[in-house]
């Protein structure tokens, strides 16, 4: 998948369909689903508007293209990154490569978040394919981590803790990364921070995720 700009896409390297495409992830995640307009996702692509009505008829039709689009990159991505499970799992090394696939996979996909906010804010519709496809995308994986969360509450190495809040409060921290990035960058600025999101910044965020994840759940002793 080729990632968006603002201006316009004249690749003679990309089809007419790919470039409608990337103008289009650009315009949604600009203006949302009813603010977008195909004239101007036309002019993006650098393709006329009876070509774009012939690619995708509507402007529902092609959101939901850019929507799989993005879904099938970078949950492609995520799944390539998480492990295989070897019947030696430990909670630790498993949650590191959970947090540093998704965190990882969100990098290359930096739009990812937004989209998904702009997709909040017009109100959700297809929210829960969203939802789904990224459940999905962690396979075997929530079952692995509820057994050895269950295990080593049971042996007390762990306190009590909720698995689906566990769950939320990991994704959370990764995906916030993302979405806060504007702000943290004016607030570097403007304190002389000097806070460059390169990579690594984002091996420091993959400690400090895995750090509040898993040290919060340890029992004290």
């Amino acid at each position: 998948m080729v990632k968006p700009n603002n201006k316009t896409i004249r690749s003679k390297s990309l089809s007419p369909e790919t470039r409608i495409l990337v103008a289009a992830r650009a315009e949604f995640i600009e203006r949302g689903l009813r603010g977008a307009r195909m004239q101007s996702i036309a002019d993006r692509g650098g393709v006329n508007k009876a070509l774009l009505h012939y690619y995708f008829r509507s402007k529902e039709k092609l959101y939901q293209a850019v929507l799989q689009d993005i879904m099938r990159t970078l949950l492609g991505a995520v799944r390539a990154e998480l492990p295989v499970e070897t019947g030696q799992d430990d909670l630790r090394s498993l949650l590191r490569q959970v947090v540093t696939a998704y965190i990882k996979t969100l990098q290359k996909n930096p739009d990812f978040p937004r989209f998904m906010l702009r997709e909040i804010v017009d109100g959700g519709d297809h929210l829960p394919v969203m939802v789904n496809e990224i459940i999905s995308s962690f396979g075997d994986i929530p079952l692995r981590i509820h057994r050895m969360l269950s295990t080593q509450m049971k042996q007390g190495i762990i306190r009590r803790v909720d698995p689906i809040h566990f769950a939320l409060n990991m994704i959370g921290m990764c995906i916030f990364t993302f979405i806060a990035q504007p702000v943290v960058g004016v607030m570097s600025e403007r304190v002389n921070l000097g806070i460059a999101f390169d990579n690594a910044f984002f091996s420091d965020r993959i400690e400090a995720v895995l750090d509040m994840t898993f040290h919060g759940i340890l029992k004290e002793h």
